[in-house]
């Protein structure tokens, strides 16, 4: 069995403990093969990818076209192997328990088979409130920034066993920048889940795991059944409580009536005179003026342009005289 080379993950988090990711699967027997075939052929098809050889992508259409591994279309649950990741996809058995999970530039998320069973084959990040993990590569390929590093996928810890895991992604830059605490570890604690939700975290049994080399599917989870409630506290629930009495308007101030006498006119002094105009004693006009405007004026022809000058008469052509030839 190749040894899977410790996984290198710089993420500039202070005060990271390494732990070594678990062994890694060995190369699946051609019986192995056929079984993965008959399960996945129907929902993807298979590739050829450089230094890994065969490997199995799933249809656009069936996955969707963000799909991440362990993050889309399912949900965490716990059980006394581990937290394992339980989703509605047929195939879920076989690409989430067996082989790992590889991002190639041109052809996306592939699997490539495996024959040892886990719980889920990734690398956790857990602390200061946040959950995260990160799908393991096949055996042979390190997560070293440089040559390979996908996207981490950090949740609340308040919504990491939600059923719809996938809607509440945190981004992985805000978590490293805003929590030094995030630390490598195996597994989030499922007590350490409960105290900070708040909420206990069951433990399912789903039997016994199966040995290397068989290739096997596992019991499905069910969803927890929902509480029932009895009609008498569901109908006190759902009964529209009486509203609450309105607080009692503030009192309005309002200025008691000035009820004081009117105050007498002040005499006036004594050696002052009021000022009144004179009355206007011009006469009347006998007839009042009447405003005319003054008859408008006749505009003048304008004179006529000036004759043209005659032009002069052609000069009569000259007359050529024949001189008498001269005398010998």
């Amino acid at each position: 069995m190749r040894p899977l080379l410790a996984a290198v993950v710089a993420v500039g988090l202070s005060g990271a403990c390494v732990v070594a990711p678990p062994p890694g699967p060995p190369l699946p027997a051609r019986a192995v093969a056929v079984a993965f075939d008959e399960a996945l052929d129907p929902h993807g098809r298979w590739v050829v990818i450089a230094k890994l050889g065969r490997a199995w992508r799933p249809h656009v259409h069936v996955v969707g076209v963000d799909f991440v591994p362990y993050f889309t279309g399912g949900r965490w649950e716990h059980t006394q192997h581990g937290w394992v990741f339980e989703t509605d996809w047929p195939f879920g058995w076989a690409v989430f328990h067996y082989g790992r999970w590889y991002f190639d530039p041109l052809e996306g998320w592939v699997w490539v088979p495996g024959d040892v069973w886990g719980p889920a084959w990734v690398e956790w990040r857990s602390g200061a409130g946040y959950v995260g993990w990160l799908p393991l590569p096949p055996p042979g390929i390190e997560l070293v920034v440089p040559v390979y590093r996908p996207r981490w996928c950090f949740v609340h810890v308040h919504h990491f066993t939600h059923h719809e895991v996938w809607r509440h992604r945190v981004d992985e830059e805000l978590v490293h920048h805003s929590a030094t605490a995030v630390q490598r570890a195996s597994a989030p604690d499922p007590a350490w889940v409960a105290r900070e939700t708040g909420t206990p975290v069951r433990t399912v049994n789903v039997g016994p795991r199966p040995p290397p080399g068989r290739v096997v599917p596992m019991p499905r989870i069910e969803r927890p059944p929902a509480v029932a409630v009895p009609p008498a506290e569901l109908e006190r629930n759902l009964r529209p409580e009486a509203p609450a009495p309105l607080p009692p308007a503030p009192q309005r101030f309002e200025r008691p009536a000035d009820r004081r006498p009117e105050p007498a006119p002040a005499p006036p002094a004594p050696g002052t005179r009021r000022f009144e105009r004179p009355p206007d004693r011009r006469p009347e006009p006998a007839h009042p003026q009447r405003f005319e405007a003054p008859p408008p004026r006749r505009q003048q022809p304008p004179a006529p342009p000036p004759a043209p000058a005659p032009a002069p008469a052609p000069a009569p052509p000259r007359r050529l005289d024949k001189k008498p030839p001269l005398a010998t």
